[in-house]
């Protein structure tokens, strides 16, 4: 069993914004292993002196009533009606899917999420839950896999730093303990409002 040791980092990651780029930025943790009910240290840094951010954080799980879960599942799209079609497909609406090719006009590796299912062995999708349906753009077989969603456990604000000269020094950096954390583990960054200068973030995972 490996030894533990006290403030030990188990994952970093950082995330950058460019001139203009109002976007929210994600980071995606690597795979570390700990017990599932030990207390950890989330720890983000602020690197603008513009904007506060808010850190969305949480883990990664396929949620789906399909038990067990299946891996690349081979199905057909249509341009006509804009559905897939796999037997039996046991999907339920909200659920989010991802793609293995190309094939109909999917973005590899983009979330999209069951729209409706007209029976069985049939259903259609869009990139937003709960949004309009997905305009197929061929026939052809492609294969899909149950994704991996965002569960967010809590929030962070992260205050953007100030100098100290006449108030007092605002380092830009929040940290907070946290537990029931399991890997792969995300933290979703959003600028608290829109800002033409560049900055870089800084997330950390650390043993409390």
């Amino acid at each position: 069993m490996p030894e533990y040791k006290q403030g030990q980092v188990l994952a970093r990651g950082v995330a950058s914004w460019t001139t203009n780029e109002d976007s929210a930025e994600v980071v995606d943790l690597a795979r570390f292993t700990q017990d599932p009910m030990e207390k950890l240290v989330l720890a983000v840094r602020n690197g603008s002196a513009t904007v506060d951010l808010i850190a969305h954080y949480g883990n990664l799980r396929k949620l789906t009533t399909l038990d067990p879960i299946p891996s690349a599942v081979a199905c057909t799209v249509a341009l006509t009606t804009d559905l897939v079609t796999k037997v039996a497909h046991g999907l339920q609406i909200g659920d989010a899917i991802t793609f293995g090719t190309t094939t109909g006009g999917f973005v590899v590796g983009t979330l999209y999420y069951v729209t409706t299912t007209p029976d069985a062995d049939t259903f259609t999708v869009s990139t937003a839950r709960g949004g309009g349906t997905f305009n197929i753009a061929a026939d052809g077989a492609n294969t899909y896999s149950i994704a991996e969603e965002h569960l967010i456990a809590g929030t962070l604000t992260v205050e953007k730093f100030v100098a100290g000269t006449s108030v007092a020094p605002v380092t830009g950096l929040e940290e907070k303990v946290i537990e029931g954390v399991a890997a792969p583990f995300r933290v979703l960054l959003c600028k608290s409002a829109a800002t033409a200068a560049a900055f870089t973030a800084y997330v950390e995972i650390r043993r409390a």
